[in-house]
């Protein structure tokens, strides 16, 4: 921050609050990150920024973990037998890629409770709830256009990425290795979402720098 003051030029419009991605990740003792201290962590970014005199009319954008893409087990067609299904989903439910994904989902929520709780308070905060997007992408229902036609979404065992058996992996393209981000994700998730939380006024400038005119 006292860089910006010595330097003169303006503050810059927004500054984006992308975390938790490696945090959530599960080592054998539990997460990298305790949430209690992600959680401090986030609210000490944005009140420093809030706060301090050189970026009093600076936005912050709260940008939520993103899902992972966990493969489904093999044994698809024992899902048919209710015994196997049962089975299966029991020990898909306790692997380490279906927990890391249940572990990033629940540091994306707090993103988000904390971003609502910032928004009721001030219009400088915006979050952008990236791992609610990308799932709900992804179960859209094909040859449909309405925003709420999709299906599976409150079906915890179906959701993508989640690695139970009967779950939608993401398309080619969402991520290139499982955590990563694809050409998918880079340019319509992230730009584009980020473009229409600017404030208004700078929106055609903002973009026309973005594009590289």
């Amino acid at each position: 921050m006292g860089a910006i003051k010595s330097r003169g030029p303006p503050a810059p419009l927004f500054i984006t609050i992308f975390l938790g991605a490696n945090d959530a990740c599960l080592s054998l003792s539990g997460a990298m990150v305790p949430l209690e201290e992600y959680e401090e962590h986030i609210r000490h970014y944005l009140n420093t920024i809030l706060d301090d005199p050189a970026t009093q009319e600076t936005k912050v954008i709260l940008i939520s973990p993103p899902p992972v893409n966990v493969p489904v087990p093999v044994g698809e067609p024992l899902l048919d037998n209710p015994d196997a299904a049962i089975i299966l989903r029991s020990v898909a439910s306790q692997s380490r890629g279906h927990r890391t994904w249940e572990s990033k989902r629940t540091y994306a929520k707090k993103i988000v409770e904390i971003g609502k709780e910032y928004e009721a308070q001030t219009s400088r905060v915006a979050v952008l709830d990236l791992w609610y997007s990308l799932t709900k992408s992804v179960c859209r229902i094909e040859g449909t256009t309405q925003d709420d036609a999709f299906y599976h979404l409150d079906i915890d065992e179906m959701l993508p990425g989640s690695g139970m058996p009967g779950a939608k992996p993401f398309d080619k393209g969402y991520f290139t290795d499982g955590l990563h981000f694809g050409d998918k994700v880079r340019i319509p998730f992230c730009f584009s979402s980020l473009f229409f939380l600017l404030p208004s006024n700078n929106k055609k400038k903002r973009l026309i720098q973005h594009s590289g005119i």
